[in-house]
């Protein structure tokens, strides 16, 4: 696996070369858990899917592809043409996918993650013992 990791303004991109799936999980309201994947795998050779992405929302299994929707209490999730999209209320993620170029063998697909902090007030209070 190889991954190039960089940060700036709120945003992380990681450039997935060589990564062929992705999975999100999400502690949601009311104890809920949502667990999201994005196979690479399931691409055509045109780059897009039924079934890139499955998982479950609270046990309950679901899945889609290209132009899908699901909503799983505060998380929604969404697919373009070759891309899926996970909104959190603090969170947002975003994996997209393009063809291994010049492959000899192995996958023939490549998602990239980029994942979004949102501005929150529960992620902008911090704990600092030393301030009263």
């Amino acid at each position: 696996m190889g991954a190039l990791v960089g940060s700036g303004d709120g945003l992380l991109t990681v450039n997935g070369t060589y990564l062929t799936e992705a999975h999100l999980v999400a502690k949601l309201q009311a104890g809920y858990t949502a667990q999201a994947s994005f196979w690479g795998s399931e691409l055509k050779h045109d780059n897009w899917g039924w079934d890139i992405v499955n998982g479950t929302c609270g046990g309950r299994r679901f899945r889609f592809g290209k132009h899908g929707t699901q909503k799983c209490l505060e998380l929604s999730m969404s697919m373009g043409h070759s891309a899926a999209t996970f909104v959190l209320p603090d969170w947002t993620v975003k994996v997209s996918a393009d063809h291994v170029y010049n492959r000899i063998s192995g996958p023939e697909h490549r998602p990239a993650v980029q994942m979004r902090i949102h501005r929150s007030p529960s992620l902008e209070h911090r704990h600092d013992p030393c301030t009263r």
